[in-house]
């Protein structure tokens, strides 16, 4: 009997100890995982749950490349070239590729499109307006310009003189004859919502200067610095890219 009491005492102290040993367990496994458990696998052994993932280096900024604007083409500009009177706006006529009598390779105006001269010539892509333009016409390597009446060097272009220049078609690689017309390049610079053609004059300093168009009785069409016509006569137009 008294072996009995002796041996249910034993064991119920050995469960005793036993549930304390179990209950302090998680405690022991949290301790544990303070000191020892730096790794995942170290913490799947103690029944813990991972480590939260740790961020070596700086998150990159991830930002989306700025669209470039990519330059537009430049525009060929092909057209008749109308003349309008300066006072009224009206209808003058047209730039004709004739030659005059006088000038070969000269242009004059003509009442109806018909022969009319067909001008080219390129501006940038999506610009309102360009300047220093040449403006070739439809015969290949001609260039609408100046040719000064019997002078072989130029003269001076300012809004005080009476120097003119008539309108001709030139050939940049015509060989001119001793005494003949000296020939100039017109600059031309074009407007795109007027449509207007407007010429300037490179003097031999090397000035540029705004040229007006006046048209003689004859038809001839030349161009001045002078802000009033050199004649009473003439009438004074402006070219229009129709």
């Amino acid at each position: 009997m008294r072996l009995s009491l002796t041996g249910a005492f034993l064991c119920a102290a050995v469960t005793f100890n036993t549930g304390a040993a179990l209950a302090l367990v998680p405690q022991i496994r949290a301790d544990r995982s303070l000191v020892v458990a730096s790794t995942n696998a170290q913490r799947f052994a103690l029944g813990l749950p991972p480590l939260p993932p740790r961020r070596l280096t700086a998150s990159p900024r991830l930002v989306a490349p700025r669209a470039g604007s990519s330059p537009l083409p430049p525009v060929t500009i092909t057209c008749l070239i109308a003349l309008r009177r300066q006072s009224d706006n009206a209808l003058f006529g047209y730039l004709n590729k004739a030659q005059a009598a006088r000038y070969p390779l000269s242009l004059r105006s003509r009442d109806l499109p018909v022969g009319a001269a067909v001008g080219t010539f390129q501006i940038p892509g999506g610009a309102p307006s360009a300047s220093g333009l040449l403006v070739n016409l439809e015969n290949p390597g001609l260039i609408i310009g100046g040719a000064t009446p019997g002078h072989v060097t130029p003269d001076y272009m300012a809004p005080t003189s009476n120097y003119f220049a008539n309108l001709a078609a030139i050939d940049p690689t015509l060989v001119l004859p001793p005494g003949y017309a000296y020939q100039q390049s017109i600059l031309w610079s074009f407007d795109v919502a007027s449509r207007a053609l407007s010429p300037s004059w490179l003097n031999p300093d090397g000035t540029v200067v705004p040229l007006y168009i006046d048209v003689p009785t004859g038809a001839f069409i030349r161009f001045t610095a002078k802000t009033t016509p050199i004649m009473s006569t003439d009438t004074r137009v402006r070219f229009e890219c129709a």
